[in-house]
């Protein structure tokens, strides 16, 4: 049996030919119209001084053809794709015919008739870059803490940017908004610096913004408040040697108005204790025989400033035998 088979096998593969050959004459005189589809790919970009703009240009065609059976299953198993060059283009509208022998990949096989695309040419408007300055905007909204006041409005380091686009888009645009939105809220003191970046359609593909970002800052001032205490003068400190200046002076009380940081909490706020009062004399400037006028110094903690002191001023007599018991007991 083997041996048969052996001996019949030239046979078997010349059959098989002779009928692969008749098949191939017979489906080649099957030519019926047939509709592929090929994927639109960009093989030579526009000049880069000009803009195309992709969504103008179809994803696919379709092409009609008309092949027989045994090309149509060749071509059906396989990717088309059509290859489009757009290094020719010039500014304005531009029609570009398609055609079967040097764009497609792969092409058409030979024998392939009347080949129609659908569509039949390519359609695309070429536009010229343009620069502009423009404006840079930016948006707030919100309020600020209670304990801050606006001082003037929001500062831009650069109020303009240098804007790259193509002319009928740049013809659109009248300034550059940015992100984020300031949030007066989030404001905390007049130390404040916020990155904005431009917003604007096309920034990664036919649009350019330069600088890339910007610097705003909000000017603020914080609000104080104010409080008035009754606070007893002392006369600074003895001489370093010797016995006290004998002097007298009223009044021995004065009214200190202070003002501190709204945002204080209540255990940072100044009380009488935190407050003094004095007179800082010297001896070699005080008349003997009638009352001086001597300022009062105020002295508070740290970031309390004085508003006023009243009265700011004191008379100061010098004690002699003739007006101590009057000056003293009173």
């Amino acid at each position: 049996m083997q041996s048969f088979l052996r001996n019949q096998l030239p046979l078997m593969l010349l059959s098989l030919l002779m009928a692969f050959a008749i098949y191939l004459a017979v489906s080649g005189r099957d030519m019926t119209p047939h509709d592929l589809v090929a994927s639109v790919v960009i093989a030579e970009p526009a000049p880069s001084y000009l803009y195309v703009n992709p969504d103008e240009i179809p994803k696919t065609v379709t092409i009609s053809v008309e092949v027989n059976t045994a090309q149509f299953k060749l071509l059906e198993g396989r990717k088309l794709t059509l290859s489009l060059s757009l290094d020719q283009v010039s500014a304005g509208l531009n029609s570009i015919p398609l055609n079967g022998e040097t764009m497609l990949t792969p092409a058409l096989p030979r024998g392939a008739q009347n080949p129609v695309f659908n569509p039949s040419e390519i359609t695309v408007s070429a536009s010229a870059f343009a620069t502009r300055e423009l404006p840079v905007l930016h948006t707030v909204y919100g309020a600020l803490p209670s304990f801050l006041e606006s001082a003037g409005p929001v500062e831009l380091d650069r109020p303009t940017a240098t804007v790259r686009a193509p002319e009928d888009r740049l013809a659109s645009l009248s300034a550059v908004p940015t992100n984020p939105s300031i949030n007066l809220a989030d404001i905390r003191s007049n130390e404040n610096s916020i990155r904005l970046t431009p917003n604007l359609p096309g920034l990664t593909t036919w649009l350019t913004v330069e600088p890339g970002s910007f610097a705003a800052h909000v000017p603020v001032r914080q609000i104080f408040v104010e409080g008035t205490f009754e606070i007893p003068i002392g006369l600074e400190g003895p001489p370093a040697f010797g016995p006290p200046l004998p002097v007298a002076f009223t009044p021995r009380l004065a009214k200190v108005t202070v003002s501190w940081p709204k945002v204080w909490t209540a255990r940072d706020i100044p009380t009488e204790a935190d407050l003094s009062l004095s007179l800082k004399l010297d001896a070699k400037t005080l008349s003997r025989s009638s009352p001086t006028t001597a300022p009062l110094e105020a002295a508070t903690p740290p970031e309390v400033t004085v508003v006023r002191i009243d009265p700011p001023n004191v008379q100061v007599t010098w004690l002699t035998s003739q007006n101590y018991r009057r000056l003293v007991t009173n």
